[in-house]
């Protein structure tokens, strides 16, 4: 069977096990499929994005997304493919493989992730995206270029705001969770400023277990701040918040 096509990328929500939760843009492919009896499916032929967007089920957006890509067997090549993300730029190259599932290879340069609603940031770094399509990883290595916390608080919530904020969503039903295998570093530019607290602080952590129940661990170091507490005035020169990368994530000072 022979296939041309110059269409709506919206096809890629029909593809059988497919990641893709919604798509926009234009697809132009054109591919050999061959399947004899018994035998392996057998894809040949080539394609282009052109300003795609797609819904991954990541916490972010791709939009703008252009590039190539090759058809080889059970596999779609990706050569690689560039566009937007969260804010930022990012490129996906590598393979999914309709019948196996996963093999990429990503690049996110200022994006804004989205993974904690509650903080504003600006992400860069590298990794991958590999693993069927049932049981997903995303690893990489992560630099914060900036990020802050500016919700006001009052004081007698501020521990239980963390860890309601902190713990596991419930899925939706049917959901699979997407492993997580992510080191998280900022020298600097993490940043708090609300009614409790102005300080500048650093981070080293890793993120396990996966997007429904992530286990943190590492430490977050206070550079410089203060504290206002009862319209008194602290200026704080030391301090840390350590996590244990336990199940349930319960910060301590």
């Amino acid at each position: 069977l022979t296939v041309r096509l110059d269409a709506d990328a919206t096809v890629a929500e029909a593809i059988p096990r497919s990641p893709v939760k919604w798509a926009a843009g234009r697809a132009m492919l054109e591919m050999g499929i061959r399947r004899p009896a018994g035998g392996a499916l057998d894809l040949t032929g080539e394609g282009r994005l052109e300003r795609v967007s797609v819904d991954l089920g990541l916490p972010f957006l791709i939009t703008e997304a252009s590039g190539e890509f090759s058809l080889r067997g059970s596999r779609v090549v990706l050569e690689p493919i560039r566009g937007r993300a969260g804010g930022g730029q990012f490129s996906l190259g590598g393979y999914v493989d309709v019948e196996e599932g996963l093999g990429l290879s990503w690049e996110a340069t200022e994006v804004n992730s989205g993974f904690l609603e509650w903080i504003e940031d600006q992400v860069s770094g590298r990794g991958e995206i590999r693993g069927p399509f049932d049981a997903l990883e995303i690893s990489g290595d992560i630099a914060i270029v900036n990020a802050i916390y500016d919700r006001d608080l009052e004081l007698t919530d501020l521990l239980p705001v963390f860890r309601r904020e902190l713990g596991p969503a419930p899925p939706e039903p049917g959901e699979k969770p997407i492993a997580l295998d992510l080191r998280i570093r900022a020298p600097d530019s993490i940043y708090v400023d609300n009614n409790i607290a102005r300080a500048e602080f650093a981070a080293d952590l890793r993120i396990g277990g996966s997007d429904l129940d992530p286990r943190i661990k590492g430490e977050v170091e206070l550079l410089d701040g203060e504290v206002t507490i009862f319209d008194r005035r602290f200026e704080i020169t030391l301090g840390r918040v350590g996590f244990a990368g336990g199940a349930k994530v319960n910060p301590t000072l």
